[in-house]
């Protein structure tokens, strides 16, 4: 007796459509960052690829990519916002997504510097997970009060010698 096994082949070659369609862990994301000026304008864009492991940016990676990003143009910039870019969307909501984009927000703000977890996305949304990291110019401190030094009154004069 001979197995059939012509069907398994069939259905492999079907399936193979949507397989575009079954979520995985990010591996790869873009790194965005934005610079703005000291007038509060965006001037400049720097992107580059970062591998992830797992989903997961630890937070050394974060620290690093953070401090070597801080200077452009030899100017300092500080980090002002960190913005996390993730598309978890299920394939069964697709279809209703692309109807009603305005229903899902995949933008979210990290509000603090720790490992960051993107969820497993579907494979045909991959390229868009990324993560932005916005810069504003460093301004120099315009104070002009004047520094009081505070001093010990005792010893304004020359002391007094005794005999």
């Amino acid at each position: 007796m001979e197995l059939n096994c012509q069907w398994t082949s069939d259905f492999e070659k079907n399936e193979k459509f949507f397989n575009d369609f079954y979520k995985e862990p990010v591996e790869n994301l873009q790194l965005s960052c934005c610079y703005i000026n000291a007038n509060k304008e965006l001037f400049h864009i720097k992107k580059q690829n970062l591998y992830v492991g797992d989903g997961l940016l630890k937070k050394e990676n974060l620290i690093y990519h953070i401090r070597n990003n801080m200077f452009y143009n030899e100017r300092k910039y500080i980090p002002l916002s960190i913005l996390k870019y993730n598309i978890d969307i299920d394939p069964e909501d697709i279809k209703f997504y692309l109807n009603d984009n305005n229903s899902n927000n995949f933008l979210s703000v990290e509000r603090s510097i720790d490992s960051i977890k993107w969820n497993d996305t579907i494979t045909l949304f991959q390229d868009l997970n990324s993560l932005i990291l916005i810069y504003m110019e460093k301004i120099p401190s315009q104070n002009t009060t004047k520094k009081v030094y505070i001093k010990n009154r005792r010893h304004r004069k020359s002391r007094r010698k005794f005999t």
